[in-house]
């Protein structure tokens, strides 16, 4: 008896698993190399007060980092097994969920807001409130941590019909950035 089995998609999923691992491991060693660097140069080094003071705040911003990159693993592992079952989905305005994200975030020192051109009530959406939250967040703060010179940030509704006429609504955050090359753009959607 022969039996035969197409294991592309399997094979796809273990090198996107590969891929995945990778990228986590490195972006958790950047900051656990900051922590150990500070760490090692306290230990075999006296400084004074100040500068201790300021390694320790570069310490605990950088494990503040590490704590949130595990907790996005953590939530990617869990929302991968539970197969979006753990959404709490609510029909909510984009205009109010843009307005509080925008409202919780916190620039940089010394940057403004972003500028925002959204009407007071626009169409409502199906989304999980938390998850649109921290969607939204970290798109604001890589938008001003790549924005060269304090350049400004700018948030805006699109409307727009689908194929099937049915419409659509995005939320459009520019910055002044270096902005990302066309296989980057293709490749946007993947984890």
């Amino acid at each position: 008896v022969l039996h035969f089995r197409d294991i592309t998609h399997e094979q796809e999923v273990d090198r996107l698993k590969s891929e995945f691992l990778s990228t986590a491991a490195h972006e958790l060693r950047t900051p656990m190399a900051s922590i150990y660097g500070y760490i090692e140069l306290m230990l075999h080094k006296e400084f004074p007060a100040e500068q201790r003071h300021e390694f320790m705040s570069t310490i605990a911003r950088q494990a503040e980092l590490m704590a949130s990159i595990i907790n996005e693993l953590l939530d990617l592992a869990r929302i991968e097994a539970r197969r979006g079952k753990d959404f709490v989905l609510e029909r909510l305005y984009v205009s109010d969920i843009v307005q509080e994200a925008v409202t919780s975030y916190k620039p940089p020192s010394g940057r403004p807001s972003p500028t925002l051109e959204i009407p007071a009530r626009s169409g409502s959406v199906l989304v999980d409130r938390k998850k649109i939250h921290q969607v939204l967040i970290n798109i604001l703060s890589n938008a001003y941590k790549y924005s060269p010179a304090g350049g400004s940030v700018q948030l805006r509704l699109r409307h727009q019909q689908g194929a099937d006429h049915t419409p659509w609504i995005g939320i459009e955050i520019q910055d002044h950035g270096i902005g990302m090359s066309n296989e980057q753009l293709h490749r946007v959607f993947e984890r």
